[in-house]
């Protein structure tokens, strides 16, 4: 009885910690519209952008989104939030945005030096 009890608490366990958590949507349409990307985490990774116009995020509390230029999360970079869930936020920078980073609070804290990132809040000047 206590074997068949802790296999099957160790099996809940390993489902639970398989799922992955979705924070951020990316669409190719202006209005978070037309092809949908997938449901990717917000957790500071470099993720693709290429041909997406809009993104949404989807899940609780506060995001900040750093949109950048190059393929690796580098060149020029623009701010985006804090964000909240259910927003759709039209990316309109006048330049092609190629990835971006997210961040889980309400700072956007990737900005670039000549040696790569450095942990900073933008301020109002940075994004305006």
């Amino acid at each position: 009885m206590l074997f068949n009890l802790a296999t099957n608490f160790i099996a809940a366990a390993l489902v639970v910690a398989g799922i992955v958590h979705g924070d951020i949507i990316a669409w190719s349409g202006d209005s978070c519209n037309g092809a949908e990307g997938g449901n990717v985490a917000c957790d500071a990774t470099c993720i693709g952008f290429e041909g997406r116009h809009s993104f949404e995020v989807v899940s609780g509390g506060s995001h900040c989104v750093t949109m950048f230029v190059g393929q690796n999360c580098d060149g020029q970079a623009f701010a985006f939030g804090p964000e909240t869930a259910g927003n759709c936020i039209n990316v309109n920078t006048g330049t092609p945005i190629q990835t971006f980073r997210c961040s889980p609070d309400t700072s956007c804290h990737f900005s670039l030096q000549s040696n790569g990132y450095v942990s900073r809040a933008f301020t109002e000047s940075d994004v305006n």
